[in-house]
């Protein structure tokens, strides 16, 4: 008996060799949490995403004298700063223009400011929208694994089942 037991626990452990795994119950857990974390990752991912891309075309789409929406949750500290610079540069130049004109060397030099914030803000948006899509591409396909080998278990299971019935019916 303690032969057979022996040999079931070898092809145990080769069942388990050959399909990459320890414990099928334990596995099948933690990839359903890793799953479920991959899923959250990318929906905040998705929500940054459609974020950025919100401002980005506000911006496209504002004249000079407007600020950006500010404080919505962007998670990119360098794109937060410098869109509450360029609102600064913006209520600043406002201000200037309550008591002088368009052509005044003062609101001249501060509409060039806004301009160049105004270009590192869309670079600096552009930016983070690629590396949000890569980052997003990357859990998309960490969680096709994930679901991939979720969906195998049932299948693994009741093969190392049916081969330990098997073997054990072999030995009688």
């Amino acid at each position: 008996i303690s032969k057979e037991l022996g040999d079931v626990e070898n092809e145990r452990e080769r069942f388990k060799k050959s399909n990459e795994i320890v414990d099928i119950p334990t596995e099948a857990k933690l990839n359903l949490q890793l799953s479920t974390e991959a899923t959250a990752k990318e929906l905040n991912l998705e929500n940054q995403l459609q974020m950025s891309q919100m401002l980005l075309g506000f911006l496209n789409k504002q004249g000079l004298g407007q600020t950006l929406p500010a404080n919505v949750g962007l998670d990119n500290v360098a794109a937060s700063k410098n869109i509450e610079v360029y609102n600064s540069l913006v209520l600043q130049r406002n201000k200037l223009l309550e008591n002088a004109t368009e052509e005044n060397p003062l609101v001249i030099e501060v509409e060039a400011q806004i301009k160049q914030m105004r270009n590192s803000v869309k670079e600096g948006l552009a930016k983070h929208i690629s590396a949000l899509n890569m980052s997003k591409a990357q859990i998309i396909s960490q969680q096709g694994s994930f679901d991939s080998k979720i969906n195998k278990f049932p299948t693994q299971e009741k093969l190392f089942r049916d081969r330990k019935s098997t073997r054990l019916n072999s030995s009688h």
